[in-house]
């Protein structure tokens, strides 16, 4: 049994996680029921986010007015988050990924990599559009992933918005993958009759379209800007 965890409680993380609880029931034998959703702790009018999530069944603060299936459980505790977690959506600003991404180090292998040969999770994929650039390099998403976590990442990118895909108005996005049974997983996961997913085996060049996806859009903004 496959247990999955979005990490990330933006709009778009509360969206996917929306999402994969709706599709995940529809695979009793394959996925756990539950999905676990790391939210960074937070104080929303006196209290934790996550315990609005939890209570109420909504994102308040990033995605207000569409209900979360409530086999969602938000957490801010990481060892909850991920116990037992084989599949692993990532999801947050790119500047927070290596804070992120040592925060997921720590919790899976232990603060001195003692359990890193008996490490359930096996599969992450990116809902994060962007690069890695530091003077000496630069890197997609999910090579600065996979150099970090050494496992091979698929990625989600498409021209899409978080609260249109919320509202289930109809979407295209694009799996980019490194194993093709793995990627009909996440298809499984993500695929609905409002979001229509295609596959590739071809994870950077879906990365960096998205990218260069963004750029386009602040150019187009620009120019209907000026008229």
């Amino acid at each position: 049994m496959e247990k999955v965890c979005v990490y990330g409680s933006g709009n778009w993380g509360t969206t996917a996680a929306r999402i994969i609880a709706e599709n995940i029931v529809k695979y009793p034998n394959e996925f756990n029921k539950t999905v676990t959703f790391y939210v960074h702790p937070m104080d929303v009018n006196g209290k934790q986010l996550t315990d609005i999530i939890n209570e109420t069944h909504e994102n308040v603060k990033y995605l207000p007015g569409y209900k979360i299936p409530e086999n969602v459980v938000a957490t801010s505790d990481i060892n909850e988050a991920l116990k037992d977690v084989t599949m692993m959506v990532l999801v947050v600003p790119h500047q927070f990924l290596d804070g992120s991404l040592k925060q997921i180090i720590d919790c899976i292998d232990g603060p001195n990599g003692e359990n890193a040969k008996n490490r359930k999770l096996k599969k992450v994929i990116s809902l994060i559009k962007g690069l890695t650039i530091t003077e000496e390099n630069i890197e997609t998403i999910t090579q600065f992933v996979e150099r970090k976590l050494n496992i091979k990442a698929s990625v989600l990118s498409g021209a899409n918005v978080a609260t249109e895909i919320a509202s289930r108005e109809f979407s295209e996005t694009t799996i980019g993958y490194h194993d093709l049974e793995e990627a009909k997983q996440w298809k499984k996961l993500f695929e609905t009759d409002y979001f229509l997913v295609r596959c590739i085996e071809d994870v950077y060049g879906v990365e960096v379209c998205g990218a260069l996806k963004n750029i386009v859009a602040v150019g187009v903004g620009i120019a209907e800007g000026l008229g």
